[in-house]
């Protein structure tokens, strides 16, 4: 699965961390997304309360080409958690 970075969503919006809420953004192309955010702790935990035991765990970053597309851009995401995360889980035994 993937999802937004839960510290990039506390970070664009504020609030508290810990406190799950409905978000709504107007991304690229004029997309209205309506999302909740949660802490990364709530994710793990309705994985597990669901039976999954959590693999791997990636913040991804943008590959090296990225950089000559948009320096500014690849610069940020290699120090900002702002974009996804993707988390593999598999049913427990």
């Amino acid at each position: 699965m993937s999802r937004m970075h839960p510290t990039g969503d506390w970070l664009r919006h504020g609030g508290n961390y810990f406190e799950p809420r409905v978000v709504e953004e107007t991304w690229s192309r004029g997309w209205r997304v309506r999302f909740w955010t949660t802490p990364l702790e709530m994710t793990c935990e309705e994985l597990f309360q669901a039976g999954f035991v959590i693999e791997r765990l990636l913040e991804p970053r943008p590959s090296p080409a990225g950089a000559a597309i948009n320096a500014a851009a690849y610069d940020r995401l290699h120090r900002e958690p702002s974009g996804f995360l993707a988390i593999r889980a598999r049913p427990g035994s």
